[in-house]
This record gives C-alpha cells, structure tokens and sequence, in this order.
C-alpha cells in the first residue's frame, strides 16, 4: 500500500507530533471493535504493535453495508503491524501500514510484542520474525560492551574496511581504556564506536 496523510490529532507535551498514538488510533479509533493493540511501541520513526483482529467480514446486507461477526476468543490471532511514518512541518502526519505477512524490511520489533503473537505457517512473517529475534540478540550483544570495565580486551573479525589498512574479515583486537574502545596498529591508536564492532566479538579479558 501507498502512504496515507492528514492533518496529525495526537501530539506530545513538546508539540511534536505523537506518532505511536496516531498509529494506535488506526485501530482503537478508526476501526473501534475490529481490533484490539495488545501492545505497541515505537523504534525510530517505525511503529510496532501486536495486533488482535475482533471480527471477520462476513458480506454485505441488502443495503450494501458492510457485515462483520465477533470472533470466539479462542480463534482470535495475534499478529504484528508494522507501520513506517513521517511528519511535516510539525502538523502533517504521514504513515504506510504493514503487517509481518508483507515481510517489512524493517525488522528491529521490540521481543516484548514479538512474545504476543500467535503461532503461523506464513513464510514471510517467520522470515521477519527471525531476522527481529537476530537483531535483538545483536543489540543485546552490543550493549554488553557498555558493561565491560576498562582493561577488557575483545576480538573479533572486521565488518567494515577501514583506510588504516583493515578489510572486512581482518581480525581486530580492540581494548577498553577510558570507556572507549581502543584499537591499535603500527603505533596509533583509533577508537572504533560500538557500531562498528561485530556482535560476534569473543572477550578475551574481563576486567
């Protein structure tokens, strides 16, 4: 789907523009009784919610109205939304609504509302849901280093090429002196920042 715009409702005690309530209004104003948002929440600009549809659509009368049923509580799935957003001159909000099944690029879903949703068969909400559950075991990995003490040594193979020489693969060993990651060659000292490290690094010392 394309993206849908209007004038924003919701907006923070700041007056910036209050994207997660704009996106769980989609469901808990404009579609009031078909859904339900167990829990949402925002990464960036990308919102995330784990979703429960209410009712299925069951034809339309003989006015041409819309009919919809209640699904049983034990039928109903919980699925996860995925909603990319954008604003304008502090007024206009912007969004384009997913959901897993579409296989969203965007994939750094919080585990609090991946652990909501319900089991499914759909290749590409499994392929999503995986390649979410790796990015947190990413992010997880990576804030370990915040823990570590000064004098903590890790290794690890590069991610990136640098112009001092290293390429993607080269093995970097990189210690921890005044809270900064310090790698060192031929003499010179660089600190890398935590983006660039590998998630795979190994500790070698714990200080």
């Amino acid at each position: 789907m394309g993206w849908t715009s209007y004038e924003a409702t919701y907006f923070k005690k700041n007056g910036d523009i209050d994207r997660k309530a704009e996106c769980d209004a989609y469901f808990m104003r404009d579609n009031a009784g078909h859904y339900k948002v167990l829990k949402s929440s925002m990464k960036g600009t990308v919102y995330y919610a784990a979703v429960t549809t209410l009712t299925k659509y069951i034809g339309k009368d003989e006015n041409g109205k819309s009919m919809y049923e209640s699904i049983p509580e034990d039928k109903q799935e919980v699925w996860a939304a995925v909603f990319l957003t954008r604003t304008e001159e502090g007024r206009y909000f912007h969004y384009k609504d997913q959901d897993e099944t579409s296989g969203p690029c965007e994939d750094h879903c919080p585990k609090c509302i991946l652990d909501l949703l319900s089991n499914t068969d759909h290749e590409l909400a499994l392929d999503w849901r995986k390649r979410c559950r790796k990015n947190i075991q990413k992010s997880n990995k990576l804030s370990k280093l915040d823990r570590l003490k000064n004098g903590s040594v890790i290794r690890f193979p590069s991610i990136l090429s640098f112009t001092n020489g290293i390429n993607v693969g080269d093995e970097m060993t990189l210690t921890k002196i005044n809270r900064k990651w310090i790698y060192e060659k031929y003499g010179t000292r660089y600190s890398l920042k935590k983006t660039y490290i590998n998630p795979s690094y190994e500790i070698l010392v714990e200080a």
